[in-house]
């Protein structure tokens, strides 16, 4: 390889670092987006628990509410 050619993919490996590391803030930013979501819909929601015998330890049974989906 000559100078030119690893000049090149020096370049290359720098510009998808760089597109890394935005799309690693804009993933950060979805999640952050999710969880301030997720906390409205619980605080607005009227929840309707119930029981859900699916998932459970030993004498631990979780309720998930009808409406929203979130289990507590």
């Amino acid at each position: 390889m000559n100078k030119d050619e690893v000049e090149k993919l020096l370049s290359k490996r720098l510009k998808i670092d760089k597109d890394i590391n935005k799309l690693k803030k804009e993933l950060t930013n979805f999640e952050r987006e999710k969880k301030k979501l997720n906390k409205q819909i619980y605080d607005i929601c009227n929840h309707n628990w119930i029981y859900d015998y699916k998932y459970f330890t030993y004498n631990d049974r979780p309720q998930i509410c009808t409406i929203c989906r979130f289990v507590k």
